[in-house]
């Protein structure tokens, strides 16, 4: 089933939209738009799980335990030697 909805879009992306479908990307704007919603919510859902199932596990874990928590020294290091292996491997 399917319903008919009217959106205003910039003219930016009307553009970009209509390129995709020119180029084959997609067979018609309401499939790309279908996708792009699909992808949207997809990403919202990601987002909540991970907030739901790991960061506020571990935000209760540290309220429990704060001496767990790390000094922001300790996150620079660790985000600056994240870093630096990603970037040697590149």
């Amino acid at each position: 089933m399917s319903r008919t909805l009217t959106v205003t879009v910039p003219d930016g992306l009307a553009a970009e939209l209509d390129q995709r479908v020119a180029s084959g990307a997609y067979a018609s704007r309401s499939t790309a738009v279908a996708n792009g919603l699909r992808e949207l919510f997809s990403r919202e859902e990601a987002l909540d799980s991970w907030l739901r199932n790991e960061v506020g596990p571990a935000y209760d874990e540290l309220r429990e335990d704060p001496a767990r928590a790390l000094s922001p020294e300790a996150v620079r290091a660790h985000i600056a030697d994240l870093h630096a292996h990603a970037t040697s491997e590149a």
